[in-house]
């Protein structure tokens, strides 16, 4: 361990010890052997030295130590910031990430991720787990692989542009990766990298489509595990978020209604997330508005959650909602939306009803344009383009108190502008 931390950590080992290529020459299907090629009929004497099911056996089982091994580094804890030691770590593990790019690492582990998926499926079949047992581990090849090719994807888009070009979207294996039986850190690491890829960019979204990851996301929304119905709330929304691409599909799958009971999840990463999803959903247009009634009465309830993200987004959800037409004004104004959002605004982001949050963190203070106030105040510009709205707000008496905000000592450029933005709908009769 001492000539590791010299060198620089694990990243520094394996990269001298030529590990990588030699991790890549093994999970490469072309240097396994013509005899699982080699076809049935084909006569020959020669020595079969492996059967097309043990072949497969044996590539899940290098894929699964090979994964264990190139994880290492990133499991490694850093030295203290600022340190020499620290600075040499860094470098290494940088040229590290340079050698699992250069020798296509992610190319290799998607060839092998069919394999593993299909040898625990079979395992499975042949020991199913009874209750006596209770639960047993399903995935004894695919964790180390898909949690690899994970950590990988969200490290960066170069990753992420192997993964999809080696066929990590096709439908089969995507079906796989995100069955409802895999073990939860399967399907949280597969949530991730999916939802990674939809984040990177629209050009994903038809080979996301095509390979029925909705489907499957949709399904994981009632999962029992919180961390999995999280990650399925953030796929969803993040395939809607760089365009409409996926509503009709939304449309089709009752996704909308799906993500609605989620505002409302025990877990509050869940909630924060379906809110995300729904704020999405209706940012792009208004083909799912209709959908998406059913989630105004959730999403004001989220604006009195305890979590600062999760108002936030619910807040920004609501705004979406009048966006793009007036379709949904009545809804959110017998909904008591309109109240909601001003009681947020006006009582510096804390939980709907007065309670503000005098012990939010330091992240959630920093991150300063994902303020509740701000976003609250964001939508409720919005909201004054429609006349049921503006009507609303001045029997609320929303006009003072808007106005108190931008006149307190500590108000700042933003809220003073999105005050601003207000006061000059409700003056113009609603003009954007």
């Amino acid at each position: 361990s001492t000539r590791d931390a010299r060198l620089g950590g694990a990243a520094a080992t394996l990269v001298e010890r030529q590990v990588v290529p030699a991790a890549t020459a093994a999970l490469d299907p072309a240097r396994a052997g013509r005899a699982a090629y080699k076809d049935e009929d084909e006569d020959s004497d020669e020595d079969v030295p492996f059967s097309p099911v043990s072949l497969r056996f044996w590539r899940a089982a290098i894929a699964r130590g090979a994964s264990r091994a190139l994880r290492l580094p990133f499991a490694q804890a850093l030295p203290p910031a600022g340190t020499p030691l620290a600075s040499a770590h860094e470098a290494s593990l940088r040229r590290y990430q340079e050698t699992l790019l250069k020798e296509a690492v992610v190319v290799c582990l998607v060839q092998a991720l069919d394999d593993a998926l299909d040898e625990d499926a079979l395992s499975s079949q042949k020991s199913p787990t009874s209750e006596k047992e209770g639960h047993k581990k399903r995935n004894v090849f695919a964790t180390e692989p898909v949690a690899l090719c994970s950590q990988l994807v969200l490290r960066s888009a170069s990753y992420a542009a192997q993964f999809v070009e080696a066929g990590g979207l096709e439908p089969g294996l995507v079906r796989k990766m995100l069955a409802s039986t895999n073990d939860v850190s399967v399907l949280v690491d597969s949530l991730l990298l999916t939802s990674q890829l939809a984040r990177l960019g629209a050009d994903k979204y038809p080979a996301i489509l095509n390979a029925g990851a909705c489907v499957a996301a949709r399904g994981l929304l009632v999962h029992e595990n919180a961390g999995v119905r999280a990650r399925a709330c953030n796929l969803l929304g993040n395939v809607c978020r760089h365009s409409g691409y996926f509503y009709e599909t939304f449309r089709q799958l009752d996704i909308v209604s799906s993500l609605a009971e989620r505002c409302a999840d025990l877990d509050a990463t869940t909630r924060k997330f379906a809110c995300f999803a729904l704020g999405n959903a209706g940012f792009h247009g208004d083909v799912l508005y209709r959908d998406l009634r059913l989630a105004v009465k959730p999403l004001v309830r989220a604006l009195g959650d305890a979590e600062h993200k999760t108002r936030a987004n619910a807040a920004a959800a609501l705004g979406n909602l009048v966006r793009n037409g007036d379709e949904l004004v009545n809804e959110l104004v017998a909904g008591n939306a309109l109240e909601a959002l001003v009681e947020l605004a006006t009582s510096g982001g804390g939980k709907v009803g007065g309670a503000s949050d005098e012990f939010m963190s330091a992240s959630e203070k920093a991150s300063d344009g994902q303020s509740p106030v701000k976003i609250a105040l964001f939508s409720l510009g919005n909201l004054c383009t429609h006349g049921a709205c503006r009507d609303a707000m001045v029997a609320l008496g929303f006009e003072r108190r808007i106005a108190a905000l931008a006149e307190a000592p500590d108000a700042d450029a933003s809220v003073k502008k999105y005050v601003a933005r207000i006061q000059g709908k409700m003056a113009a009769g609603g003009r954007r």
